[in-house]
């Protein structure tokens, strides 16, 4: 997603337009018969209203506006001075304004044309009221009318973006009309209150609207403002607060050694993000992801990774004046009036679209929220939260800048749904504590405080030849703990492995295209985008080298160079690290790595499944026995 500014000098082009609208709105509405109290079919009349003479009369000794009026006036005009503005930039961006003439399209090309002008006209609406909220927000706090004035919305119009805006702006003064009584409060909340309907409704639409990714595509701020918008979400990005967080460091987790590298080596890749360029050359090198996962037993570490990884991120963002922003998934994402799931999961996605900022976005418990949407009883929200995550993950919607990660963190990576698992590029095992040391010092880690408040309190003998805490210290790379993957573990996968090496040479691009084809052959669901994900594995390997310490000792260090120096630097340093394995031995790795997870997590949801039909056919027994006995 690009970041878009909007001018003063872009808005003044829409100046006359966006007046004419306010000082008159003319609409084709039906006409009602007899006492008003039915209307006749077919029968319509033009009429009009003008917002400007409406507001104008709220104190009829007074032929000038008040400020509380002007302020509302132009909040409404500027709103569609907005509006306009970027349903004219969507118009270009999706190729609308290439149609000199619709008279000689085919019938596709006519579809298309009025689909994107319908989607054109949503726009205009929904941006206009976006900013008549914004501008009105500090206005509505003490109006006591904002909750017991009736406003409706009569009528939408979406076939092209000047009709929308005259039936916009006709209903808006239509309501203003019908309520006023002398009462600069009462005008705030009938234009606030009808733009919050007319939002909804238009909201209400977008699900339908086509090529919308020309408008989601983008994220406009106007200059000198905190307006900001971000495709059809409601998410105000610029005043979105970070979450708190309990504070940990690294050195205070036991074990989970790789996990622990992938993470401190991840929190310095994001701060390498270029604020101008608004890009990683992490992202253009490979060695960073949008998404990743972090699985394992219940207790080993994944809450703990989450705040080590937010405090290390804080504290680097803070030394170096860069903003960060701490987003947790909140645990009422899945709501169950309909439509409030799809709606909380996008609200809290769009932050995440934010160039402005480094971002850490974790989901801890997530086979709650990203569960296997084949399962039984899953609910109608869940379905529609991962619906939206799946969209905002990967196609038009998802935009990787690298400067915001999403972390799943799970204990049942077999419950996560397929597509959910099929979008994250990079995953790690906790496991926490695994041997002797481990838990020597994650006992230490515990007594340690005891023996701190009363020195001899705890009075046990030490380990013969152990420093605790002597093997915890940080990797340079994960060659120095990496299994042996030349050849695969999981029996299935071993069995994909092995029938294609005897005709193929390790070392050749044919032998790959083979493999993936053999594991096809035995998992269907394995598809190119986990050839993808196994390519981002193999680069994220290749650039897995630490960064110096003193590039983040000061912001002139590295992160305030130019993208070209930074690129430069990364590049140098890469080629210090390319040594001892070949590209053909990383790539077999990372792959044979990736399909044992694919596998595992496979063989997990198997028994899982078996595990529940065993279950069903004992209490289908127990209940038989149960009848037999009272006969």
């Amino acid at each position: 997603m690009s970041s878009v500014p909007i001018t003063e000098k872009d808005l003044r082009d829409y100046l006359k337009e966006a007046q004419t609208f306010i000082e008159s709105a003319r609409w084709r509405v039906a006409i009602a018969q007899g006492n008003g109290s039915y209307v006749v079919s077919g029968q319509t009349q033009v009429k009009e209203v003008s917002l400007t003479k409406l507001v104008q009369t709220i104190d009829s000794e007074d032929e000038l506006y008040t400020t509380t009026e002007l302020h509302v006036l132009r909040a409404v005009r500027r709103g569609i001075q907005i509006g306009y503005h970027i349903e004219k930039d969507y118009r270009k961006r999706s190729g609308v304004y290439n149609i000199d003439s619709t008279v000689d399209l085919h019938d596709d090309q006519l579809k298309e044309f009025n689909e994107k002008t319908q989607t054109a006209a949503a726009i205009v609406q929904f941006v206009a009221m976006r900013y008549v909220l914004f501008e009105l927000n500090n206005l509505i706090s003490n109006n006591t009318f904002t909750k017991t004035l009736s406003v409706s919305v009569d009528e939408v119009n979406a076939s092209q973006p000047t009709r929308s805006l005259q039936c916009m702006m006709y209903y808006l003064g239509k309501n203003v009309e019908q309520s006023m009584d002398g009462s600069d409060d009462k005008l705030v909340a009938i234009v606030y209150r009808y733009a919050e309907k007319l939002q909804q409704e238009i909201l209400n639409r977008a699900g339908s609207l086509k090529y919308v990714e020309f408008f989601a595509d983008v994220t406009y701020q106007l200059e000198e403002s905190d307006f900001v918008i971000s495709g059809f979400a409601l998410v105000d990005l610029a005043n979105a607060t970070s979450v708190e967080f309990n504070r940990l460091k690294f050195s205070q987790i036991v074990g989970n050694r790789d996990a622990k590298h992938f993470m401190r080596m991840d929190v310095k890749r994001r701060v390498c993000y270029d604020f101008t360029e608004q890009k990683n050359p992490f992202l253009e090198l490979g060695g960073v992801s949008p998404v990743v996962m972090g699985y394992g037993k219940p207790g080993t570490g994944k809450s703990m990774l989450i705040a080590a990884y937010a405090t290390m991120l804080h504290d680097l963002c803070e030394h170096l004046d860069i903003p960060f922003f701490f987003h947790p998934l909140p645990d009422n994402i899945v709501d169950s009036f309909q439509g409030n799931s799809a709606k909380n999961m996008l609200n809290w996605m769009m932050p995440l679209q934010d160039p402005t900022r480094l971002t850490w976005a974790p989901i801890d418990d997530a086979e709650n929220i990203l569960e296997n949407r084949l399962h039984q009883g899953v609910s109608e929200g869940v379905k529609a939260a991962i619906g939206v995550f799946l969209r905002y993950t990967e196609g038009a919607y998802a935009i990787n800048r690298g400067n915001s990660i999403i972390g799943i963190f799970t204990n049942l990576p077999e419950n996560i749904d397929p597509a959910v698992l099929s979008r994250i590029q990079s995953r790690f095992s906790i496991d926490g504590a695994e041997s002797r040391e481990d838990f020597l010092d994650q006992d230490q880690l515990w007594w340690s405080k005891l023996e701190k408040s009363e020195p001899g309190f705890v009075n046990m003998k030490d380990p013969d030849g152990y420093e605790y805490q002597s093997t915890q210290g940080e990797l340079d790379s994960l060659a120095e703990i990496s299994e042996d993957y030349n050849h695969p573990s999981e029996p299935k996968i071993r069995e994909a492995f092995y029938s294609v090496t005897d005709d193929h040479d390790l070392n050749s691009h044919e032998f790959f295209a083979r493999y993936f084809m053999a594991v096809m052959k035995l998992f269907p669901l394995f598809s190119s985008r986990d050839v993808r994900n196994i390519q981002s594995a193999v680069n994220m390997r290749i650039m897995d080298f630490d960064l110096p310490d003193e590039w983040f000792e000061s912001p002139d260090a590295f992160v305030s160079k130019d993208y070209k120096t930074k690129m430069e630097m990364i590049l140098e340093l890469r080629k210090a690290n390319m040594k001892g394995l070949s590209f053909a031995e990383i790539r077999l790795q990372e792959t044979n790595r990736y399909l044992d997870n694919v596998a595992r997590i496979a063989d997990a949801e198997f028994k899982r499944a078996v595990e529940e039909g065993v279950k069903r056919q004992r209490i289908q027994q127990s209940v038989m026995q149960a009848i037999d006995v009272q006969r």
